[in-house]
C-alpha cells in the first residue's frame, strides 16, 4: 500500500509530504518563435477571410447585419485556430524530442517534500532555495508544475491541495529566513534570494509591436474597407484594431506572468552577485545596478537592471516582499542608482 500524504498537525513541526506519485520531465525546451508562428499560421485563415468579408461594401440592410455576424464569427474561428497550432506545436516537440532520442525522467517514484526540500527517489534532491516556483495546469487538481534548479520543470501527479500547501509552507520560510538574516552586515552575510530574469528592452519592443499592429489594421481598414458601411466599419475598428495589439501584448504578458522556467536563485556576497547556477558572477563595484519603475496599459513593472561593463545586461523581476530587503542590501554597499522620487517612496 503506497504511503499517503503527511501533514504535520503539531504547531512545532512543519507540514510534509510523502507519497509515492508519478513524476515527470516536461522538458525546458520550448521555444517561443515556434509558438508564436504555429498560432499565426492557426488564426490566420479566419482573420483573412473577416477582413475579406468586412471589404465587402456591397451588402445592406439584413444582408450587411448578417454579413457583420459572419465577420465576428470568422474572428473567433480565428482564435480557435490559434490554439489549435499552439497544441500541434506541442505534440510535434514532443515528437521532436522523442526522435532526437532525448530521455525524460518519468516514473512512479517515492516523493518527499520536507524542511530539507524536495527529494525524488531516482532523481535526487532539491534544497528550498533551489526550489524556484511552481504553476497550476488549468483546470487539473491533480498535477502541479514545480520549477527546479538542479532537474528544470516537473510534472508531479498528486492531490495539488496538499503538494500547494507544504510548497507555500516552505517556501515563504525559506524566503522570510533570508530576509531576517539580511539585517546582518551585507559585507558579513551572504542573501539568498529569487528573481525572474527578463530583458525590459525586449519586453518594450513588444509593446511597441502591439501598437504598431494596431495602427496598421486601423490603416488597412480605413484604406482598403472604406466603402463596407459604417456600422461595419465601427465594428471592425472597435474589435480587430484592440485585439490585434492584445494578441501582441499576451505574448510578453505570458512570458512575465508565467515565468516560472525564467526564475532562478540569486547569492548576494558583498559586492559579488551570482546566479546559485554557477553560470556567472558580478562584481556590482564594476557594474550599472538600477532600480526602475513603469506601467502601461495591462502592466506595472518594478525591477532592478544589472548591467556589467564586460557583459550583457539583464533584468530581475523580485516579488514584492523580496524587494525591499534586496533593495536595502544594494544601498548599503553603495551601487544602486535610482530616481529621487523612487527613493522618497522607498524611505
Amino acid at each position: 500500500m503506497n504511503p499517503t500524504p503527511l501533514s504535520s498537525t503539531s504547531l512545532n513541526s512543519p507540514p510534509r509530504f510523502s507519497k509515492i506519485i508519478d513524476v515527470s520531465q516536461p522538458g525546458d525546451d520550448i521555444g517561443i518563435w515556434g509558438m508564436v508562428l504555429s498560432g499565426m499560421l492557426g488564426g490566420a485563415p479566419g482573420f483573412w477571410l473577416s477582413v475579406t468579408l468586412l471589404g465587402n461594401g456591397e451588402a445592406t440592410g439584413w444582408r450587411a447585419i448578417l454579413s457583420t455576424i459572419g465577420m465576428l464569427g470568422l474572428l473567433i474561428v480565428s482564435l480557435v485556430g490559434m490554439v489549435i497550432g499552439f497544441i500541434l506545436y506541442f505534440v510535434l516537440e514532443e515528437r521532436w524530442r522523442r526522435w532526437r532520442g532525448i530521455t525524460l525522467f518519468n516514473q512512479s517514484t517515492q516523493t518527499i517534500l520536507d524542511e530539507h526540500g524536495l527529494h525524488i527517489e531516482g532523481l535526487g534532491s532539491a534544497t528550498w532555495h533551489q526550489v524556484l516556483d511552481y504553476d497550476f495546469i488549468p483546470d487539473s487538481e491533480s498535477a502541479l508544475i514545480i520549477h527546479t534548479e538542479p532537474f528544470g520543470r516537473l510534472l508531479l501527479q498528486a492531490d495539488i491541495t496538499s503538494l500547494v500547501t507544504v510548497l507555500e509552507y516552505h517556501l515563504k520560510s525559506t524566503r522570510d529566513q533570508a530576509i531576517a538574516n539580511s539585517h546582518q552586515q551585507p559585507t558579513q552575510h551572504v542573501f539568498q534570494f529569487k528573481a525572474q530574469v527578463f530583458h525590459w528592452p525586449t519586453f518594450r519592443v513588444w509593446i511597441a509591436a502591439g501598437y504598431l499592429a494596431a495602427t496598421a489594421i486601423t490603416v488597412c481598414l480605413l484604406y482598403f474597407a472604406s466603402d463596407a458601411g459604417f456600422f461595419k466599419l465601427l465594428v471592425g475598428l472597435l474589435f480587430l484594431v484592440p485585439c490585434s495589439a492584445w494578441l501582441v501584448w499576451a505574448i510578453p504578458f505570458w512570458r512575465i506572468t508565467h515565468g516560472g522556467r525564467h526564475i532562478q536563485a540569486f547569492e548576494l556576497a558583498g559586492h559579488s552577485l551570482r546566479n546559485t547556477s554557477g553560470d556567472w558572477v558580478v562584481d556590482l563595484r564594476n557594474t550599472s545596478v538600477e532600480y526602475q519603475q513603469t506601467s502601461g496599459v495591462g502592466y506595472g513593472l518594478r525591477f532592478i537592471t544589472i548591467n556589467p561593463t564586460n557583459n550583457k545586461r539583464f533584468d530581475l523581476l523580485i516579488d514584492d516582499v523580496t524587494c525591499p530587503a534586496l533593495i536595502k542590501q544594494l544601498r548599503a554597499i553603495d551601487v544602486l542608482e535610482f530616481d529621487r522620487h523612487i527613493l522618497r517612496q522607498l524611505d
